[in-house]
């Protein structure tokens, strides 16, 4: 393929493979310890709030109410950061078995409860029922009358298992006896709402400064990152200007760092908070969608398409959406990231869009759908590129039937997902016949291609 305007999009998987532990789970997993730890010094058998520390902290909540370090567990659960998403979350994991945080969001908000989950009321309801009944109530001595007493010498299984009284609460609970503590006692789903928001905002704020300092202490990241943006912009390009004629990608001096063509053939859409070529303050072209950890201005949030506007409380649930924070916080993009088919002028477009290390998952999807149109995928001449990894760093057996079974899941996986973000897209075309044999015409072709990434050694061997 020559030289062409390119868009390369970036999930998680490339900071992974670059060895930043940037999942959701590396960050929630110490968070959920933390939890655990301190049900452990509250309700293990024979301690109770008279027996904790002596000398506490007072705290003081949003709400002007004040707790105290060490004699509360209200106030120690603030002071250790938490908020009532990672309860949210953890549960969601038990279930799920994986930290989806946007679907999270958005099932628990939307009332989209999953398949093996029986709800007979919304979320917000419930949670207004729970404060509504701790409202004149105190959440420790609650908690105090639930736990099982000791008999004899014989321990209970609360010792075994400290976080029975609370985390196993039904989740709901969980948050109401929370929100009743740290915020106001209205009661009302649209103050609830926002409350949620606020406790996002401490979510994401927390995850900023995760991301901050696990960079701090990875000081191989720009350089892996470097590596192998170059590896996946070169990749399919053929050189057609000539050797002379390849640019530095950067403004320092490496000869590793080249592209074939000039730089400003080449736009990043990062759906990651970091930034691979920050350093370096050069192109190409490179823009975080939902912000980044530098400016502390990250974002969690539900693909604008699952609210519908006649919903009940619309006007605060909207809020959550990635278009109306990005619009909020002035965080469009500020270049074009994709040039777009104009009719009679062949080659118009942008030419290869490429996907590395993204899930392809609905909350992103309004973005996929925003650029094929822009592309006009039907009737233009823009090929898709879809890379899969089989030496995912995440995987941790190194046999040679188990890495070939890995290569092939990897794959399929990848076949899958591709499948069904073609057909999801194809579905909103005008002309239906066109969105039905969409995927067969990109195929005929050759406009479409799903191929192992090129240089993804796992980072911890380079």
């Amino acid at each position: 393929m020559s030289l062409s305007d390119q868009l390369l999009v970036l999930g998680n998987g490339f900071d992974l493979q670059c060895g930043l532990a940037s999942s959701f789970k590396d960050f929630e997993e110490p968070r959920k310890k933390t939890i655990d730890e301190l049900l452990k010094t509250y309700f293990a058998s024979g301690n109770n709030a008279d027996t904790l520390e002596e000398k506490t902290e007072v705290i003081t909540y949003p709400n002007g109410n004040q707790g105290q370090c060490g004699a509360s567990l209200p106030a120690d659960l603030w002071d250790k950061h938490i908020t009532v998403w990672d309860l949210v979350l953890i549960e969601d994991e038990r279930v799920r078995t994986w930290y989806d945080v946007e679907a999270c969001i958005r099932d628990w908000l939307l009332n989209r409860p999953r398949k093996d989950q029986l709800r007979e009321e919304n979320q917000l309801k419930t949670v207004k029922s729970y404060i509504q009944s701790y409202k004149f109530s105190n959440l420790q001595q609650d908690l105090e009358q639930r736990r099982p007493k000791r008999t004899g010498t014989m321990q209970l299984k609360i010792a075994a298992q400290p976080s029975e009284v609370f985390v196993n609460m039904p989740v709901d609970e969980q948050v109401a006896m929370l929100i009743i503590n740290w915020y106001s006692d209205k009661t009302d789903e649209a103050s609830i709402i926002r409350v949620m928001m606020r406790e996002l905002h401490r979510l994401e704020m927390e995850f900023s400064n995760y991301l901050n300092s696990i960079m701090k202490n990875n000081k191989q990241y720009y350089k892996f990152a470097n590596d192998l943006l170059v590896e996946l912009l070169n990749d399919q390009l053929t050189n057609s200007d000539g050797a002379d004629n390849l640019n530095k990608f950067f403004n320092k001096p490496v000869d590793s760092f080249a592209i074939n063509g000039p730089t400003d053939s080449a736009r990043i859409l990062d759906f990651n908070f970091t930034n691979p070529v920050y350093e370096f303050g050069s192109t190409p072209d490179l823009i975080n969608i939902h912000g980044d950890m530098y400016g502390e201005d990250i974002i969690f949030g539900i693909d604008g398409n699952n609210v519908d506007n006649s919903i009940e409380n619309y006007s605060e649930l909207v809020k959550f959406t990635k278009t109306f924070r990005l619009m909020a916080l002035s965080k469009g993009p500020k270049v074009n990231l994709v040039r777009p088919h104009l009719p009679g002028q062949p080659g118009s477009e942008t030419s290869i869009i490429k996907f590395f290390g993204h899930s392809l998952g609905d909350p992103d999807y309004s973005y996929f759908q925003a650029i094929f149109d822009e592309v006009d995928l039907y009737e233009s001449n823009t090929h898709l590129i879809f890379y899969y990894n089989q030496n995912r760093t995440n995987e941790k057996d190194e046999n040679e039937e188990s890495s070939n079974d890995l290569a092939e899941s990897a794959q399929e996986d990848m076949f899958e997902k591709v499948n069904r973000l073609i057909t999801t897209y194809g579905q909103t075309l005008d002309n239906k016949d066109h969105g039905r044999n969409l995927m067969h015409k990109l195929l005929l072709e050759n406009r479409l291609r799903v191929i192992q990434a090129p240089g993804c050694p796992k980072a911890s061997q380079r």
